[in-house]
This record gives C-alpha cells, structure tokens and sequence, in this order.
C-alpha cells in the first residue's frame, strides 16, 4: 500500500504518451531489410490508434491527468528545460586588423584586399564582406554548404594565416573562425598557441607519434618556437 500511495504521489507520466502513432508515408520511408518488423509496426500503430489514441480515451486522458499526474505534472508543466552551453564555432573565418593612427583608408583597403584575393581564389568561398575604416579593417569569409564537407575552408583558412604572417607594423591582426584557436598578432611578432588532441589506446604510441609530429614542425619553419607533447587539453603540464 505505501508503494502504490508513493506511485500515485510520484505520478504517472501520461501526457508523454503521443496522441497518435504515425507512419511515415510510404515515399518518405526508407529502404526496409526487415518486413516483418515493418510490418508488426503497422499493427501496433493500428492498435494503439485504436485504444489509447481514440478520440473518447483522449477526452479521458485530459480529465485523469490532473489526478495521476502527481508531482511530476507541475514540475514538467511549469520547469523550463534548457540546454548545456558550449563553445559554438561558426562555419565562416574573420580577418581583423587594427592599423596605427595616420594610416590612410587607402592603404588599409590595398591590405584587405589582399585577404580577400586570397579567400576569393578558392571556388569553397561562397562571398566575403569587409568593412574598412582608417582605423580598422574586418573581413568576414563565407562557405559554400558543400564545402562545409570537404577540407577546403580549413585551407583557405591557413592561407589567410600565412598572409597575416607576412604582415608587419599593424596595432593588432588576428584571423580566426572554424577552430577555437586562431592567429592573433600584436604589432606582427607574436602567435597564439595551437593544440592538437590526439587520442588513443596505447600512451607509448601516441607519445611516439607526437614526438615525430613535434620533429617534423620544428623542421617546416623556423617560426615554431617550441613543442611540448606532454600536456593537458588547458596547456598545463600532463
């Protein structure tokens, strides 16, 4: 007797029932392996559609609700349910440079345009917008939704880098979009930390990999000041 008082106290969870099972139409549904599944869903939507998403059972569902819904009712009825917050990265890539004072327009459009050459070469590109003053220069590169799927924007992406690279005497200059970390440069002398994550079931393997991987960076370019292949996701030592 206590455990059904305790049931009845808790509530039954009748609105999540649905008011009727539907079937996808026959042109919407894809190609079935099994029939007889298919099959036994067809006659339990039926039976359902039947009993308790019948018209009169509805109308008694609406009145018995209130009185086993118990406290579960008020809570879904009246709590608002959100969503865990993360880190949205847009699918676009921004060019920023903050120029120093006296730099004509002039000048700052013929260094923006040179960004945009370089993402306007790539058929991902679906348009680019820039927006250019005395004092700075913004540039926003949008993809194609096709090329969302294939590597190119990340390409594009570094390439913008590489320009930024060669860029020298601007108050700031950073290109970021697609990825967390980006390049960010004051006065053209300094570059943020890149992290890669690498996953696996052996420690010794993937600390053999990073290590090649570290060796191989360091011998691409002198830019690469140091590696370290021993940390944790935050940069701290592992």
């Amino acid at each position: 007797l206590t455990l059904l008082v305790l049931f009845l106290a808790v509530g039954i969870p009748l609105w999540v029932l649905p008011d009727e099972w539907k079937l996808p139409d026959e042109d919407e549904q894809e190609t079935i392996e099994n029939e007889t599944w298919h099959l036994a869903q067809a006659r339990l939507a039926r039976l359902y559609n039947a009993t308790l998403g019948h018209e009169r059972v509805q109308e008694v569902r609406r009145l018995v609700e209130p009185l086993l819904g118990g406290v579960l009712l008020p809570f879904f009825q009246k709590t608002t349910f959100g969503r865990r917050w993360h880190f949205e990265v847009r699918p676009e890539v921004y060019v920023y440079m903050a120029f120093p004072p006296g730099t004509p327009v002039g000048r700052a459009d013929t260094l923006m345009r040179r960004f945009e050459a370089v993402a306007l070469a790539s058929p991902s590109v679906a348009r680019t917008v820039a927006q250019i003053t005395e004092q700075v220069a913004y540039l926003r590169v949008r993809f194609t939704e096709a090329s969302l799927r294939t590597i190119e924007p990340y390409l594009v992406r570094e390439r913008l880098i590489q320009q930024a690279v060669q860029l020298a005497g601007l108050r700031y200059l950073s290109v970021s979009g697609l990825l967390e970390q980006g390049y960010y440069s004051g006065s053209g002398v300094s570059i943020s930390e890149f992290r890669i994550a690498a996953y696996g079931p052996s420690y010794e393997d993937l600390e053999a990999l990073c290590e090649r991987l570290a060796q191989r960076l360091k011998a691409a370019t002198p830019r690469v000041a140091a590696v370290n292949y021993n940390v944790d996701r935050y940069g701290r030592p592992d």
